[in-house]
């Protein structure tokens, strides 16, 4: 998750966050000199091009454009605005003698060349504005040059060209939006006292920066002193006449600066300005308020990503270089990925496991067209979390722009959520949501077996149905050549042809288990040197007990055991540190870049591990003399951690697999002192389903032990909950009645003290408390006091329908209707 941003910032990022954010963004000339280094980025740098331009082609004496540079100079130290526009009238003037082909001319030699320099810092801002053009931000600027064109691949529009003027501003059209004009359209150019009058003259033209004004919130990015503009300068001293009612327009700046620009006495009241401490952090100040920035639960698919190869490990994924070069191998099912995502815009990859799907998705998102542009990955065998903030849904909404790929991976855990996602990327406009690529495997028995939540509907779509990755004996000897010049490293010799026998060979064995392939190919290289092709599968486990389990010691081992098994039994759970065998022995795991960690918890304490691909665990204990009892590894993982014997009761549940949530349970009871001593480590949302797993694992004396604990330690639990949320503690007293059980003594001292109850209910959304005071009523509690508390504050009461989604505003409403409380208040307020 990205760091918190300032109130200003969240601001710029909810505008941003909507489908079509009414936001411009306004670039000066400090951006155009950190992209280039060039001193005629900027305006005193260009009037002093132009004088000396004049002395070469003896239009100034050099004597006379000596004493111009020096007037020059003292009209921007201190900046004069007057002064400075009188001398840039002069050059103008001159510039344009004998006729206009001369001025011409000399845009030509100022901006024909003018480029980004080729450096990280340089380009950094640039990239940075484009990314916020495709968030739906228009670009405006007073710079004469193609920069923003060039980066982003809109035409430069001025302000001479009302009708494209208009079309861009309506997003009819794309493009840049030149106020001072562009060089390549010399009439359109804004230089001196003559020419800003010009363009201050043109009714049409200030109509509609005076719409853009009042619809839309400006972003001053390298303005410098561009609030004394003469265009901008009018439009903003009219702009004082609307005073607090204006839009919130934001100034970026050095913290200098923007001091500077929050004292002026004259600044229009609706303009806050926001400080960086460098040049260098302006890119991070402007990329923090994209939509890409805010992925979650989706992350980006960049350098950090866990699927790329990890520098100096054993592990055989390709790195993200190596995407970006175009050395992975492509297989047959590429081309017609490419056609559907040009066709239809989204396309759905299902096919069986370990057959590549996951490596032709990032395939996709690193091509030449695509690494330019945001790539969110979110992988639907992980649980998400329902906060309002980390909604798939509202993710989707929020990234789903012009340029940006989405990619969901593993759909087939929850292909309901999938079919809700593809239904809010779908949609947005056609021209304004970006791509979306789904995959999933198929499997013989789905996880959700509903027919309407199965996925049927992607996979026969009429008009996109899914594609089939199904390797073919060609793709496998491409990806076998790809592998043995990797590890050689371009220094062994090349490598024979693979015959076509071999790969006829090889395809029954391995079409359906790439990752099987891969570590035979990688154990076999010496061989196909000599021109042999035998790969049997004993192969992958020769690699495996070399490269990584020949490499870990004892405890390393047993962990590295465990994740396998969990991984075999593709159960799709993470196992916590605590859980494993041997909590912290994992470093060697990481060095060999065997398993991948998820931190959580808001201090991020809790760290939890898996192998970095399912698939491998089945190759791990396949390469184990002798096999292990998988079923006994499974349990006693879930002895040493109750958290993990209840993520692993429900997946055995889920799966239909009650016989073995019987036996996990009968392995547990005798074990049960342990499980106890870490109840009140349990987070409270976790202990409704703990006593009813117990009791469907045929256990109800234990949970009955459960229950005593929690009871017999009333303060401990009124602790925890006052530090839930409010619709889990109501889930809790609803599963206690349902076990009838006494939960008097527990309600009476939560109502004990209301202001820590009224506590919770702040920081819990606003359906969440009405859902808590519904049970409350429902279970004989005197809900009047609570009531009473939360409406003698409506600001907060008001601050928490705002935070609300809408929907569930209502379902608060009625809760308070049906409890006989005036809503009207609030209503009101709202």
């Amino acid at each position: 998750m990205t760091p918190p941003l300032s109130p200003d910032l969240v601001q710029i990022a909810k505008l941003l966050d909507r489908s079509r954010p009414q936001v411009v963004v306004v670039v000066g000339t400090g951006v155009a000199i950190n992209a280039t280094g060039q001193p005629h980025a900027s305006w005193l740098g260009l009037l002093k091009h132009g004088i000396r331009h004049l002395v070469a082609t003896d239009c100034f004496t050099k004597n006379h454009g000596e004493k111009l540079e020096s007037s020059l100079n003292a009209a921007f130290s201190p900046f004069q605005l007057q002064a400075a526009l009188q001398h840039a009238e002069t050059v103008e003037q001159v510039l344009n003698t004998p006729n206009e082909k001369a001025f011409a001319q000399w845009l030509e030699s100022g901006f024909a060349t003018f480029k980004s320099r080729n450096e990280e810092k340089a380009k950094a801002p640039l990239d940075a504005l484009r990314d916020l053009h495709e968030a739906g931000a228009l670009l405006l600027t007073t710079n004469y040059d193609s920069l923003l064109s060039d980066i982003t691949g809109a035409p430069p529009v001025t302000w001479e060209e009302h009708a494209d003027f208009h079309r861009v501003m309506t997003r009819q059209k794309a493009g840049i939006l030149h106020i001072h004009g562009h060089w390549q359209r010399p009439s359109s150019i804004v230089l001196g006292r003559s020419s800003y009058d010009r363009v201050v003259a043109d009714v049409s033209l200030q109509q509609l920066f005076r719409t853009l004004w009042l619809n839309w919130s400006w972003i001053y990015v390298g303005c410098g002193d561009g609030l004394d503009d003469p265009n901008l300068g009018r439009l903003l001293e009219w702009s004082k006449g609307w005073g607090e009612s204006g839009l919130p327009d934001f100034f970026l700046a050095r913290d200098d600066k923007a001091k500077e620009i929050a004292a002026r006495p004259g600044k229009p009241p609706n303009l806050r300005a926001i400080g960086y401490p460098s040049h260098d952090e302006l890119p991070v100040v402007l990329r923090s308020v994209t939509p890409a920035a805010r992925c979650w639960p989706f992350v980006r698919v960049d350098d950090e990503f866990p699927l790329f190869h990890v520098p100096g490990a054993s592990d055989p994924f390709p790195t993200r270089q190596e995407y970006l070069d175009g050395d992975v191998p492509t297989f047959a099912a590429d081309a017609e990925l490419t056609t559907r995502m040009q066709t239809h815009g989204w396309a759905c990859c299902i096919d069986v496991a370990s057959v590549g799907k996951t490596t032709l998705a990032l395939r996709a998102a690193t091509t030449h067209e695509q690494r330019a542009h945001p790539v969110c990955y979110l992988d639907l065998k992980r649980e998400i979390e329902e906060e309002a903030d980390a909604s798939p849904v509202a993710a989707v909404n929020r990234l789903a722009r012009p340029g940006t790929l989405l990619i969901l991976d593993n759909i087939h855990y929850q292909p309901e959520l999938a079919r809700q996602l593809w239904q809010q990327w779908n949609a947005k406009p056609s021209d304004s949501r970006g791509r979306l690529l789904l995959v999933a495997t198929r499997i013989h028995q789905p996880v959700v077996v509903t027919p309407e939540h199965d996925l049927t509907f992607f996979e026969r779509h009429p008009a996109n149905p899914a594609i089939l990755l199904q390797p073919t004996p060609e793709d496998l000897g491409r990806l076998a050549k790809h592998l043995y010049h990797r590890v050689g490293c371009g220094k062994c010799p090349p490598m024979p042809e693979p015959p076509a026998e071999a790969l006829a060979e090889w395809h029954p064995v391995y079409r359906a288990a790439l990752n099987a392939f891969t570590f035979a190919v990688l154990d076999s290289l010496a061989d196909f040197q000599k021109g042999k092709w035998p790969l049997p599968p004993s192969r992958a486990s020769a690699w495996v007990r070399k490269h990584w389990l020949g490499k870990l010691d004892a405890p390393e081992l047993e962990n590295a055991i465990c994740l396998a098994v969990f991984g075999a039994q593709e159960l799709e759970m993470l196992v916590q540190d605590d859980a494993l065998p041997h909590p912290g022995e994992t470093k060697k795991l990481f060095e060999l870049g065997l398993v991948a960690q998820t931190q959580s918890g808001q201090l991020k304490q809790y760290r939890q591990f898996e192998l970095r691909e399912p698939g491998w665990g089945r190759l791990v204990l396949a390469a184990l003399t002798p096999s292990v009892d998988e079923e006994q590894i499974l349990f006693a993982t879930a002895s040493r951690h109750l958290q993990t014997a209840i993520v692993l009761s429900a997946r055995l549940r889920r799966d239909g697999d009650d016989v073995r949530l019987k036996r996990l349970w009968e392995y547990l009871a005798p074990r049960a002192d342990g499980l106890v001593n870490q109840l009140w480590d349990l987070p409270l949302p976790y202990f409704p389903n703990l006593v009813r797993l117990a009791k469907s694992g045929n256990q109800p004396e234990l949970a009955s032990r459960f229950w005593k604990t929690i009871e017999a330690d009333p303060h401990s639990f009124a602790t925890r909950a006052w530090n839930t949320a409010l619709h889990f503690v109501a889930s809790f007293f609803d599963v206690a009645k349902q076990h009838g059980r006494d939960t008097a003594p527990l309600w009476a001292l939560l109502e004990s003290q209301p202001d820590k109850l009224a506590a919770s209910a702040w920081a819990s959304q606003l359906d969440q408390v009405g859902s808590f005071l519904d049970v409350a009523k429902q279970h004989g509690r005197g809900t009047t006091p609570l009531w009473a508390l939360l409406e003698s504050q409506p600001d907060k009461l008001a601050a928490s329908a705002w935070a609300t989604p809408l929907e569930r505003v209502g379902f608060f409403f009625d809760v308070a209707k049906q409890h006989g409380r005036d809503t009207a208040p609030l209503w009101a307020l709202l």
